[in-house]
């Protein structure tokens, strides 16, 4: 949102909405529901006792990472 003063032409930023971005995997997310703070909470419980969905697990945060540290 700009404003500016009467009778001038030059425009001064005043104030803007951020994106809502969400981290599921965030459980101070205070934006996650309910079900998918527990359905990310199973998961993770589950990667303790399966080598497979770990490794997947932790493919999955490098990329999102990734993602976050270079907005690509």
């Amino acid at each position: 949102m700009y404003a500016r003063e009467f009778g001038k032409s030059e425009r001064t930023l005043v104030g803007y909405n951020l994106p809502q971005h969400r981290d599921p995997l965030d459980h101070r997310n205070y934006m996650s529901t309910p079900g998918e703070s527990q359905l990310w909470h199973d998961v993770r419980m589950a990667a303790k006792e399966n080598a497979s969905l770990a490794k997947a697990l932790d493919h999955a945060l490098t990329i999102y990472y990734t993602i976050k540290d270079h907005g690509t």
